[in-house]
Order: C-alpha cells, then structure tokens, then sequence
C-alpha cells in the first residue's frame, strides 16, 4: 500500500477524495491509500467542510517527509500548483501521476509526473504530457499532441498534433483543432475554439451578441 499525501483542502481535493474512495487506484501496482492532506491554517475549515476522513498533517512547510509518502498537488490555479510542487521538490517529495481507472491512456504516448486525470479522460497514440497538468472528466489529448507543463484542462478537447506550452488555462468546453501551436501562460475561454496558433500571454475570447426570437406556436 502506498501512502498519497494530497496537497490543499479544497474542490479540487475534495474531487480526488471523491475518486480515490469510490474507485481502486494504484501506483507501480501498489494500491493507494489517503495519508492525509497539507493545508494553511486559514483554509483548514475546508477540511472540516468537505468531510474529509484523513487528517491535516501539517503545512508544505512544516511536514517532515516519511519513507514510502508519495504526492499529489491538488489545486486549480497554475500559479499555485508550480509554487507548491517546486518548494515540495527542494524536499525530496515524490510526486506520482493520479489516473482514473476509466481513463484511455494509449500504450504508446508519455508522460511526467505529478499529473491529474478525472474519469474518462484519454491520451491518444504518440502525445507527451508534461508534468502537474491537471484534467477534468472527459478531457481528450489526441493523437501526436505534445503538452507542457502546469495546465489546466476543464473538459477540453484537443485535436491531434496540437503542441501546447505551459501554464495555460483551458475552461469548460473549449476546443483546438488539429496542427495548433499554443504558447505559455495563455487563458481560453469557455467554448472556444481555437483555429489559429497562439501566443504566449493570449487570452482567447470571442464577444458577440445574439438576438433570440421567441415565436408562439399556433393554438
């Protein structure tokens, strides 16, 4: 049994929690068990919130690492999730890749470390993955895709041989079609969809108004 240490107390936690008690992980073979969860002081009432059953057991700072503790850093903003897993690295912290067992990964794509994969999500033939992406329920890397490092994907389909950077937000629902090359540190919007390359620092939204006519059927 291995023993996973969640960083954060919040909705992104509370997910893993959720997917770890309903469903058999393992790593390496070995299943997973919640040792408990790193958290400041001023967010532990989260704890008591979302009901967790493991306890708090420390902050990133003050948790002396234990032989066989592995992570996982479960927060939605980038710039958190990069802070957090760097200063957890100077640490000697191992970080493991948290995969749903529904997920389609295919045999032949890579990936890092410390990535998030809800259920039903799916990594086609030839993509990379960096490291501490996160990806929520349903999201699709395509075939030949290479992606960076610290993005996050909210349902997301991303068409075959798109290369993506680092530190991008993806929200609900958006889409890039295929031979895209998006840069770092990049926002696109919900419902998006992304035809032309992107640069670093881009954020992708189309405003538009639509009229809605609502005609009475005859009676």
């Amino acid at each position: 049994m291995v023993n996973l240490i969640i960083v954060g107390t919040g909705a992104v936690a509370a997910e893993i929690t959720n997917y770890l008690e309903t469903s058999e992980y393992r790593w390496e073979g070995n299943l997973l068990c919640i040792k408990g969860y790193l958290e400041y002081e001023e967010y532990r009432y989260l704890h008591a919130q979302y009901r967790f059953q493991a306890p708090i057991l420390g902050t990133i700072e003050n948790y002396v690492i234990e032989e066989g503790d592995v992570f996982i850093v479960a927060n939605a903003s980038v710039t958190l999730r990069k802070q957090f897993s760097d200063y957890l690295k100077t640490k000697g912290a191992s970080f493991i890749n948290l995969i749903h067992p529904t997920c389609l990964i295919a045999s032949t794509s890579g990936m890092g470390i410390g990535n998030i994969l809800s259920p039903y999500c799916q990594i086609g033939p030839l993509a990379r993955v960096g490291d501490f992406n996160i990806m929520t329920s349903n999201t699709m890397i395509s075939h030949d895709c290479k992606v960076g490092d610290f993005n996050s994907f909210s349902t997301v389909i991303v068409c075959g041989h798109v290369t993506i950077g680092n530190e991008n937000n993806f929200y609900i629902r958006s889409t890039v079609i295929p031979h895209i090359t998006i840069g770092d540190r990049c926002i696109i919007q919900s419902g998006m969809i992304v035809d032309k390359n992107v640069p670093d620092g881009t954020t992708v939204f189309y405003k538009y108004k639509e009229r809605i006519l609502a005609i009475p059927q005859n009676q």
